[in-house]
Order: C-alpha cells, then structure tokens, then sequence
C-alpha cells in the first residue's frame, strides 16, 4: 500500500484529535505498547477523525469516548466506544449510508459515517457498529483492518 509505514501505534494519534475534536468530552485511549501496524498514517488519521467526529456530535458533554485499538488474529481491531444516542440494531447498516443522519438536531450533512467505512474499506477492512444491548450504552463502531494491510506477516 502507497505511504505505509511499519510503526508502533501511537495513543498520540487519538490525543491530537480528541484534543480539538472531543475538548468537551471525557477521552481514553486504550492502544498496547507492542502494537505494530504498517498502514497509511493519513487513512488512519481520516477513519479516526470521521469516528471521533461523529463520537462529539452524538455523544453528550461530559461523557467518556474511549479509543482501543489492537490485534485480534489476523487483524487490527479499532473501536471507538461513546455514550451517545444509541443506534437501533435495525438500523445499523443503514447509519453508513450517505446523507444519513441519525438526528436531524445535530449539524451535519451525513457524511461522516459514510466516508468512515470507505477509508476502513481502503485498507481492506471493514466498519461496523456493534449493537448495543441496553438503550443507554452508547455505540461502539469498530474497524477491523487485515494484518497483511497492518503489520501482518502474510506473504502477500
């Protein structure tokens, strides 16, 4: 992949954007020491913004987002886990498509989602949201990414 780079995953990634994305927010980023990946540092700085940026929109002020990111098999997982306004799990596909707005209070033209899942689709992965059991949980979105696009060792 063009501009990949083999590097630790920097919790410093998350802090810079939730410096000035999430200022009103409560923000941890769990991402372990060893973690190595080989992506596009722009491509995952634009999944995550897209992510955090949507996590500030829906997520009330004061509530805790929290960030992980690590290795699960053959791949990278990367969630990003708000207070918000809980998604229905019917409509959990239909928040990814374009124009989509979950709240129409809420300034925005629909985009970020969408655009979200294609830079996770451009490293080859996939974003989904998790359901959420209990009505008050929140959302989870998750972006799980190949190893072989992320440090992995696959021959490819």
């Amino acid at each position: 992949m063009s501009g990949s780079t083999s590097r630790a995953w920097s919790a410093t990634w998350v802090d810079d954007l939730s410096q000035t994305l999430l200022a009103k927010h409560q923000t941890r980023a769990v991402v372990p020491d060893e973690l190595i990946v080989d992506l596009d540092p722009a491509r995952v700085r634009q999944l995550l913004y897209a992510l955090l940026s949507n996590a500030a929109k829906y997520c009330p002020r004061g509530l805790m987002v929290v960030v992980t990111a690590h290795r699960e098999g053959d791949e990278i997982v990367l969630e990003v886990r708000d207070r918000g306004h809980r998604v229905a799990p019917e409509h959990a596909e239909q928040i990814f498509e374009r124009y989509e707005r979950r709240a129409h209070d809420v300034d925005g033209a629909g985009l970020g989602l969408y655009l979200a899942r294609r830079y996770a689709q451009a490293h080859g992965g996939e974003l989904l949201l998790v359901p959420a059991v209990a009505a008050d949980a929140g959302n989870t979105f998750q972006a799980r990414l190949p190893s072989s696009a992320a440090g992995g060792s696959s021959g490819r």
